[in-house]
């Protein structure tokens, strides 16, 4: 008998969930008459279509949306509302927020709504638990902080898509992610990740504002900009972990963190240089935040510069922890190499005079062998320790590559093909071997 009874409310529960996809109510706007949500001679009443879905929806239903869609007064969503796939194609669909600038008119959002092409003029955007708010296709949010603000509570999601403008405020304490191939760019100075907030960048984001992080930001695509991004500074918040490519400035800038920057061991800070002016003509990881350092540090010549001997960049600011595990030089010319020193509060980059690599270096012994040879994207060395200090020399001369070893192996992939000289300490001696690419 207990068996029958919860094979009954199994099943009358499983029927309840497919009632409830079925005899789920469906909407669509078309824009017949104007824009206007509340106008609801704008909504189709053909079936399956149910005609205007008020200024409070239901949790379950679907609304659609096919022409330019303007939501100008307060609404209370606990639906989807999405455009349709035949609008996804369609200029003329968007979705737009324009309203008073008042938490008693605002658009309070408990279900999923999808931003086609989204403008959100003015207004008050609450994202509330559970609520979740996409944006694909060009997007342009606001003009100043106050005119178009987004609250994104905890257990809130935002998903930023496409290519989008951000000028607006955004109040941070569930989630944020720039999806891949995403373009987000911030120009407001009043963003604010909360110490429950997640600011997670699978894209590229472009900080040419002011933004202050109290929680977690974690990059994994393209960080760019030349704003500020700061914070308490402190063990448990306000951090940011790059384990993908910190691009500074917009071809060169400076980008701030008085917020703790963590750079991964895979992770790339790319530095152009381009002339002797911090923040104009060289690029600079700026502010007064922690610099715990890790990865690669790729150096670019820009806008065809060449660096003369007792010429020096302070290209990383704030309290250094660490070093970079492998760094990338352009080519100088044979009489100058690149130097690069760590000091408690900066890293500095100079030209000095090169001491061409000596007979006795290049003439080694047979203690440590390295293969493939030539090389494609990795270099492997024996009877060396696994993280081993390294430097590598083209044939003038000039230092290209330098770091410590993973694994016995040195990744080589960014070098050009042509010949090169390996220097690497072994057993307490130099010792120098020539590969090719």
């Amino acid at each position: 008998m207990k068996t029958k009874m919860t094979k009954y409310i199994i099943t009358t529960l499983i029927l309840l969930v497919i009632g409830s996809q079925v005899f789920a109510a469906q909407y669509l706007f078309t824009g017949l008459n104007n824009s206007d949500w509340f106008d609801q001679s704008n909504w189709s009443t053909t079936l399956p279509y149910n005609g205007y879905p008020g200024s409070t929806t239901v949790a379950g239903d679907i609304i659609y949306y096919e022409a330019h869609l303007v939501i100008g007064d307060q609404l209370f969503n606990y639906a989807t509302i999405k455009p349709t796939t035949a609008a996804l194609s369609n200029p003329a669909c968007s979705l737009e927020i324009n309203m008073s600038q008042s938490f008693f008119s605002a658009l309070e959002n408990y279900g999923y709504i999808s931003f086609k092409d989204g403008q959100h003029v003015s207004g008050v955007i609450l994202n509330k638990t559970g609520g979740t708010l996409e944006y694909e296709g060009v997007t342009v949010v606001g003009t100043q902080q106050y005119i178009a603000d987004v609250y994104n509570d905890i257990g809130a999601n935002m998903y930023i898509g496409g290519t989008s403008t951000w000028d607006g405020f955004i109040d941070n304490q569930g989630f944020v992610g720039i999806t891949p191939s995403a373009v987000m760019t911030i120009t407001s100075d009043s963003m604010v990740n909360r110490n429950t907030g997640d600011f997670d960048n699978y894209g590229t984001v472009v900080f040419n504002g002011t933004f202050t992080n109290e929680g977690n930001m974690l990059n994994t695509g393209t960080m760019q900009g030349t704003g500020t991004i700061n914070g308490p500074g402190n063990a448990d918040n306000g951090n940011l972990t790059n384990s993908g490519i910190l691009a500074v400035g917009l071809s060169p800038g400076e980008l701030k963190f008085d917020c703790p920057y963590n750079q991964g061991p895979n992770s790339f800070y790319k530095c152009e240089i381009g002339g002797t002016i911090p923040g104009l003509e060289f690029d600079v990881l700026g502010g007064v935040g922690d610099k715990n350092l890790d990865g690669f540090l790729e150096i670019t010549l820009y806008n065809n510069f060449s660096p003369s001997i007792g010429q020096s960049f302070t290209i990383v600011k704030g309290v250094i922890n660490g070093t970079f595990s492998n760094v990338i030089f352009p080519t100088l010319a044979s009489d100058r190499k690149w130097v690069l020193n760590y000091s408690a509060n900066e890293v500095v980059l100079s030209i000095e005079t090169n001491v061409p690599l000596s007979t006795k270096d290049i003439n080694t012994n047979d203690v440590i062998a390295i293969y493939p040879n030539p090389a494609t994207d990795v270099l492997s060395i024996n009877n060396i320790g696994l993280k081993t200090p390294y430097s590598i020399y083209n044939v003038s001369g000039s230092l290209i590559q330098k770091g410590r070893t993973v694994n016995s192996q040195i990744d080589i992939n960014r070098l050009s093909k042509g010949n090169y000289f390996l220097r690497i300490l072994s057993k307490d001696a130099v010792q120098v071997v020539q590969f090719s690419k």
